[in-house]
């Protein structure tokens, strides 16, 4: 998602963007997935 903010509150904008996502993406139940590695060695 891409949203637009004034130079100075760029900050704030971007990390309360991802907050708030984060909380409804939590409340509905949703995760991502992301990639993982599992080495193994004998």
């Amino acid at each position: 998602m891409r949203v637009w903010a004034k130079s100075e509150d760029y900050w704030s904008v971007y990390f309360d963007m991802h907050e708030q996502v984060k909380k409804l993406f939590d409340a509905k139940g949703i995760s991502i997935p992301f990639p993982q590695m599992r080495a193994h060695s004998k």
